[in-house]
């Protein structure tokens, strides 16, 4: 009989999302990994905001410590039904998130920001 205890086992830290509303914007903040294990608790909120139909969803992500395939995957889908219900979408991000989209090519299609006050003065 093995003894597992001294495996490493599977664990992601926490993914924390908190949701504000600024007049017609909603303003997403994600701080943890996204990966497989976390992807869907981040998009549900999401889905749920998009409902709503904001003018504009910002994912503040300047706190994401891994952006994995899971994390790319999800952006893909929140900017196909961000742009479904009209929504303007705004990534803020750090080297952790532009890096990933970057590499698989896909970096054209999101606009990221530095800062949220950055984000704002693009919608002017």
């Amino acid at each position: 009989m093995r003894d597992h205890s001294r495996l490493p086992r599977c664990w992601s830290p926490p993914l924390r999302v908190t949701v504000e509303h600024r007049g017609r914007m909603c303003l997403v903040r994600v701080s943890g990994e996204v990966d497989a294990f976390s992807a869907n608790q981040l998009a549900q909120p999401i889905w749920r905001e998009l409902a709503e139909l904001p003018d504009v969803l910002v994912l503040d992500l300047l706190h994401v410590t891994f952006f994995g395939a899971a994390g790319v995957r999800l952006a893909l889908q929140i900017r196909q039904a961000a742009e479904n219900v009209e929504a303007d979408l705004r990534l803020l991000g750090t080297e952790t998130i532009v890096r990933p989209l970057e590499l698989t090519g896909l970096g054209r299609l999101f606009r990221v920001h530095a800062t949220l006050a950055e984000a704002a003065a693009a919608l002017g």
